[in-house]
């Protein structure tokens, strides 16, 4: 019994070992709000947030250019907050699971980061898109590595805001 218990344990670990290397992305959007095809956007400084831990793995620095090449890909450009059409603003966190198979074994632990980015009506402050990442933090990346992979996060999301 102890050795099948053990059997399923690692069977359930593979199996959330290779979901985990996937990028989970979910978006919502007010039904009623507009999106020009080309539009401009200016960043909500005061509303970004980024926990410490991720802000060391440099993911402050890479985000903002990420975001401002998705859009700008789907033909919006960055401007003044004052002349924009929507407000982006982001939320970056980060959450630690710890287990063992078995009482007395050894713990493994995982890292997932979350992204929200949001685009918010200049004017009413009203929230009308939001995109929502979700992926294993890999620490050992390279700078390089993790620019490609935010880089492709960032057009995967903003591919999902309306047109």
């Amino acid at each position: 019994m102890q050795e099948l218990r053990r059997t399923l344990w690692a069977l359930l670990l593979v199996a959330m070992a290779s979901c985990a290397s996937d990028v989970a992305i979910e978006t919502s959007y007010d039904p009623l709000a507009v999106f020009p095809s080309q539009g401009t956007f200016a960043w909500d400084e005061d509303a970004n947030k980024i926990s410490d831990k991720l802000s060391q793995l440099g993911l402050a620095d890479l985000l903002p250019p990420a975001v401002e090449s998705a859009l700008g890909d789907r033909g919006w450009r960055k401007t003044t907050p004052d002349t924009a059409h929507l407000l982006v603003s982001y939320h970056v966190g980060v959450s630690i699971t710890i287990w063992a198979a078995e009482p007395g074994d050894d713990e493994h632990s995982r890292a997932m980061g979350s992204i929200s980015v949001e685009l918010t009506d200049p004017e009413s402050k009203r929230r009308l898109w939001v995109g929502f990442i979700q992926a294993e933090v890999h620490p050992s990346l390279s700078q390089q590595e993790r620019t490609a992979r935010i880089d492709d996060a960032m057009e995967r999301l903003f591919k999902e805001v309306p047109p």
